[in-house]
């Protein structure tokens, strides 16, 4: 009768042991690596630069510019990034501003 006791007296507190820690075992709401919510009305965009030497027309005669200039607008930020690390990733590219969000 006295073993009897004690393992369920074991087997109790082994039992509340295990409740007590499964909470800090846990995964947090929203996954390991939660994400911040995405607004949902605006645009992400960003500005990419690189080295073309070229003219166009002006009201005096033609204009000389250095630089193109690329304007990336996406929906989401994870799209706007996609866009802007596929011209990043050319030689002479430069990130003039990173994605940011923009609210309408």
């Amino acid at each position: 009768m006295r073993n009897m006791k004690r393992r369920t007296e074991g087997l109790l507190l082994s039992l509340l042991l295990t409740l007590a820690a499964a909470p800090s075992l846990a995964a947090p709401i929203g996954g390991t690596n939660p994400q911040p919510p995405q607004p949902s009305w605006g645009t992400w965009d960003a500005t990419v630069r690189w080295v073309q030497p070229h003219t166009v027309p002006g009201p005096d005669g033609p204009l000389r510019y250095t630089y193109t200039y690329a304007h990336i607008s996406a929906a989401s930020q994870s799209d706007c990034e996609t866009q802007l690390y596929g011209y990043a990733s050319q030689p002479g590219v430069t990130v003039i501003d990173f994605c940011t969000f923009h609210s309408f």
